[in-house]
């Protein structure tokens, strides 16, 4: 019997790319030091005709290319001699998430989001932003903030005082994320025992400890199979205090 291969429904990227600005880490000679990510892509290699050069000697005239894509940044080897690793293994072509990081050579880059065109965005002109209500330039600045990055899955740190919506901002974030579909898992850190906070992000097996009585599952396993398709709310206090919270997108 032939079967056709179902296609995989994914969620659709509402918005553009996110900008993205690559560097080499680490005590290597760069030009420049840090470069913007284009619309039309960058090539990164040991000519001065790349739009990054690195005086490497592990480093291929023309190593790498690296363009946008809505999942955050693809990256091709241009057959170079030493390669292209990312976690150590060896790739032709991948996409990486924003704030990833890949070696050539002996060489390792980091790709970061462009944070100061996010600086840019325009407030939205609605009052209202996925259950939030404001209608302050300030508050609609983050609405438009917000809207600019659905369809993401980059790393949020939301940072205030209690009381202020930390919590709203993470679950809008959420629910206008590629991973909307599934659930979103909120963690208070700052309420947690430091002894079984391993036990409450990563779970547990019955006997594990005095106490556990059955198996439990932790909040990473709880949000989804896998991290890179989770998003968790994590509570904390600043310096220990309860009185400050962060939550985390990932």
């Amino acid at each position: 019997m032939n079967e056709a291969t179902r296609t995989l429904e994914r969620a659709a990227h509402r918005q553009p790319p996110l900008g993205a600005v690559v560097s080499a880490l680490g005590a290597v000679t760069a030009t420049p030091a840090k470069l913007r990510i284009g619309k039309d892509g960058v090539t990164i290699g040991s000519s001065p005709g790349c739009d990054l050069t690195i005086a490497a000697p592990t480093v291929s005239r023309r190593h790498v290319a690296l363009s946008l894509v809505p999942e955050g940044v693809l990256v091709r080897d241009l057959e170079s001699r030493n390669g292209v690793f990312y976690a150590g293994q060896r790739v032709e072509s991948m996409v990486l998430g924003l704030d990833g990081r890949i070696s050539i050579g002996a060489v390792e880059l980091g790709i970061e989001v462009d944070r100061e065109s996010l600086s840019f965005v325009p407030p939205l002109e609605a009052r209202e932003y996925r259950g939030i209500v404001g209608a302050s330039v300030a508050m609609r600045s983050v609405f438009g903030l917000l809207q600019r990055l659905e369809g993401s899955l980059v790393t949020v740190l939301i940072d205030g005082e209690s009381g202020v919506g930390e919590e709203l901002v993470a679950t809008a974030l959420h629910a206008g994320s590629s991973v909307a579909s599934g659930p979103l898992v909120t963690v208070n850190c700052g309420a947690i025992p430091r002894d079984l906070v391993g036990s409450e992000l990563f779970g547990h097996r019955r006997g594990a400890f005095t106490g556990a009585i059955e198996a439990r599952k932790g909040a990473f396993e709880r949000a989804g199979s896998s991290i890179s398709r989770t998003r968790c709310s994590i509570g904390c206090g600043r310096g220990g205090s309860p009185g400050t919270r962060a939550s985390c997108a990932t």
